[in-house]
């Protein structure tokens, strides 16, 4: 959690995001790696400004008031994540069980998670394309090794659906 260190009003710079709705209503997505927020004085003074990283659920639009201790945004420090920025229906591609996959249980979920293993055959190249209602590829996205799979084969998604995590080496 990022929150402002002063008062003052939001400025984004290059903040590439998009609107998502999610279950606590609708909030701002950043599909962004360079964007900035900086807070500015009444005379437009930068007071701070905060790197937005990929991925981070933006809390205040552009221009908003903001106070001393006020969530800015939120993100995941220890996963990378890959977010669709189209609507469609996910296609895998070379995500084969046990090939360029694996069935890994999720010790603090509980839940099976889909997991992106190095695979001996070299041909394979794991990826989920994004299909619109005509079977057109609008988007591909490749998954490295490591990333745990939030989506399933022939899922419909919308704009802002986390594809995949990947965990951070810290």
């Amino acid at each position: 959690h990022i929150t402002s260190k002063f008062d003052g009003y939001l400025k984004f710079d290059s903040v590439k995001a998009i609107k998502i709705t999610t279950d606590e209503g609708e909030k701002i997505l950043s599909l962004g790696r360079s964007g900035t927020i900086q807070v500015l004085n009444n005379d437009n003074a930068v007071l701070t400004k905060y790197d937005v990283p990929y991925g981070a659920i933006l809390q205040l639009p552009d221009g908003a008031q903001v106070k001393k201790g006020q969530l800015l945004y939120e993100w995941d420090p220890y996963n990378s994540a890959i977010i669709s920025e189209v609507q469609g229906t996910v296609k895998f591609i070379d995500l084969i069980p046990n090939i360029t996959y694996r069935d890994v249980n999720d010790e603090q979920t509980g839940h099976i998670t889909k997991v992106v293993i190095d695979s001996r055959d070299k041909t394979k190249s794991p990826a989920i394309d994004i299909i619109d209602n005509e079977g057109r590829i609008i988007r591909s996205y490749s998954i490295p090794s490591r990333a745990q799979l939030r989506v399933d084969d022939n899922e419909i998604i919308g704009i802002g659906t986390s594809l995949a995590k990947i965990p951070r080496d810290l």
